[in-house]
């Protein structure tokens, strides 16, 4: 977690960890977001803390405290492949997403998580194509 982070990006209904003596508590978001949660939250959802003292080793609940690239826009993404190969990749790319989800994705409506990226870039390697795919911007932020 950065020092800049925004609390308000936190969703609504988050499930909290209080169990510090984890040892992943360290690098797991849920307890490292309840160490810094502001005093003009009221109420707050926690794991039940009795189940999360029984855990010893691999905790169902970890999240970990690391931002995930987001692609947001396809606008350019086909301008640099032969026109036969983008013609192809955009049938198959309408076929998987659906016409609305590709067409939100290409307004930049909606972001694209790492697995959708990496089927677009297996799309390209099946053409033959050796340069990655390139998004309009990329963001960073957690996968709540």
């Amino acid at each position: 977690m950065t020092p800049d982070f925004d609390y308000s990006e936190v969703p609504f209904g988050f499930n909290y960890c209080l169990n510090k003596s984890c040892k992943q508590a360290s690098t797991c978001l849920r307890y490292r977001l309840y160490t810094h949660i502001p005093s003009a939250c009221q109420t707050i959802r926690i794991i039940n803390p009795v189940y999360a003292a029984t855990i010893d080793n691999v905790c169902p609940f970890f999240m970990p405290d690391k931002k995930v690239r987001y692609a947001l826009g396809i606008t350019h993404l086909l301008d640099h492949v032969p026109y036969s190969d983008a013609v192809s990749i955009k049938r198959q790319m309408l076929a998987h997403f659906k016409q609305a989800t590709y067409y939100r994705c290409r307004r930049k409506e909606r972001m694209l998580d790492p697995s959708e990226q990496e089927y677009i870039r297996k799309l390209f390697v099946s053409k033959g194509i050796k340069e990655l795919p390139v998004y309009d911007e990329y963001i960073e932020k957690y996968d709540w």
